[in-house]
Order: structure tokens, then C-alpha cells, then sequence
């Protein structure tokens, strides 16, 4: 009976030094995903289309790092940090007068795919304007 309290208190030490670790993030595959945006830019008729590939090098539980191989946006992936369920990842745009910063939130949804929401950050007279746009991720096979 005496060995009893000793092996309690012992356990809930050795439970004390180990703390739960989070759950890895379900990070994309690493490879290319085909991507389209779309913004539509306050007052205009015509919409500013973005078609091309997103490369992910490495994706883990804190971030991801990759390149846009996309007209109109600069090549380095921006941010790429997993928060709250996601990854932030954000592009410079320089597209047909069009300059700020597409900014993408990728959330794992069903069967694998990414749902990817955004939104366009201009700066106008020195403030910042940000309006909701669309964008799509989809891997490529093979």
C-alpha cells in the first residue's frame, strides 16, 4: 500500500515534464497547385484575372514556403503562416496599374482539396483599401 502513493506521484510528474503537443497542421502536399484569383477593383467594370501555379517546396505545422508563378505576381511567397485552422499567404501584385498585396487564407477542406479565400489590400492615397476577391487552389497530379 505504500508503493501505491509513490507511483502517483511519480506518474504525475513524468505527465508534468511531457506536455500534450498540438496536432500537426494537415499541411498541403509539397508540389504545384493550379490557381486562379480574381479582384474586382471598386468603381471598375473589368475585373484584374490571375491564372497560374502556386509551388509549395515545404509545408509543415508552422508555415509554408514556395513561389507564385503567376503574371502579375512577385515570385517570393509571402507569410505562409499557419494560424487558427490555416495558412496566410500573401502576394505582392503589380498587374495592369493594379499594385497591394493579394492576401489568401488556404484551409484544408474536404478530401484533401484547399479552400482558398482573399482579399485585395491597395493602398490609395496612402491608405490602405481592402476588398473581398475569389481564388482557387487545385493540385496537379503527376
Amino acid at each position: 500500500m505504500k508503493r501505491i502513493p509513490w507511483l502517483l506521484g511519480a506518474a504525475a510528474v513524468l505527465g508534468a515534464c511531457d506536455p500534450p503537443r498540438p496536432a500537426a497542421a494537415p499541411g498541403p502536399e509539397e508540389g504545384r497547385y493550379e490557381y486562379t484569383g480574381r479582384y474586382l477593383s471598386p468603381g471598375q467594370a473589368q475585373p484584374h484575372e490571375f491564372r497560374g501555379v502556386l509551388v509549395i517546396n515545404e509545408a509543415n505545422r508552422e508555415r509554408l514556403t514556395g513561389q507564385w508563378l503567376v503574371p502579375g505576381f512577385e515570385t517570393p511567397l509571402q507569410l505562409g503562416t499557419f494560424i487558427e485552422g490555416g495558412y496566410d499567404v500573401g502576394a505582392e501584385v503589380d498587374h495592369m496599374g493594379l499594385r497591394g498585396t493579394f492576401k489568401h487564407r488556404l484551409v484544408p477542406g474536404p478530401g484533401g482539396a484547399w479552400t482558398c479565400t482573399a482579399v485585395f489590400v491597395a493602398r490609395v492615397d496612402g491608405t490602405p483599401l481592402s476588398n473581398p476577391a475569389t481564388c482557387s487552389v487545385t493540385r496537379v497530379r503527376g
